[in-house]
């Protein structure tokens, strides 16, 4: 796995997501515990659409604003689509 993303929110939690994998782009989240030297996967919830999970994607930005608690996810490139020019937001008020 390379040319993924990741952001620290805090309190030992690093995020990651996204990369490339065996000619695959990634659409996977994980969560580091620094505290606890422990990866967990974050599941895409059932409820989540797809217009609500990012795209696969590799080589894209990720920063964490502390005040909004929020990681700004940019850009990046994905196999089917090329250059990706969009920017997700996920909230991370649920990891603290």
């Amino acid at each position: 796995r390379y040319a993924q993303s990741a952001a620290y929110v805090g309190r030992g939690v690093v995020f990651l997501y996204g990369g490339f994998q065996t000619m695959n782009t990634l659409k996977s989240a994980y969560v580091l515990d620094i505290c606890e030297r422990r990866w967990v996967k974050v599941p895409r919830l059932k409820s989540t659409s797809k217009e609500n999970w990012p795209q696969a994607r590799r080589g894209h930005t990720m920063v964490y604003n502390s005040q909004s608690k929020k990681i700004y996810l940019v850009g990046g490139k994905s196999i089917k689509k090329g250059v990706i020019g969009d920017v997700g937001v996920l909230d991370c008020s649920i990891l603290h």
